[in-house]
């Protein structure tokens, strides 16, 4: 591994996820860029975010994947993943009916 790769990469709070979360990306390389991805989106592999955090405004099923990728001084880059796979609940419980 080089130096300045990611070695470690962790996505933050831990699920359960519930709407309004804020999910924070982040990892131990040097001069990072973040990219996240929907996994559920089979009709694109672009990024839908650039930044270390995602808000969860929705209630459902998420498969998300944050990339770190550190750009070495000689061009070269590295990356590391760590997934979000999870449902994402209402804010509040479901009143029983």
């Amino acid at each position: 591994m080089s130096v300045g790769c990611p070695t470690v990469i962790s996505i933050t709070p831990a699920p359960p996820y519930k709407v309004g979360d804020v999910l924070t990306c982040s990892s131990d390389g040097f001069l990072l860029s973040y990219k996240w991805f929907d996994n559920d989106d089979m009709y694109t592999t672009d990024a839908f975010s650039t930044s270390t955090t995602v808000n969860l405004d929705d209630e459902g099923d998420i498969d998300y994947t944050c990339t770190a990728t550190a750009t070495l001084q000689d061009g070269t880059q590295c990356a590391l993943s760590e997934d979000a796979d999870d449902t994402v609940y209402g804010k509040y419980p479901k009143p029983c009916l």
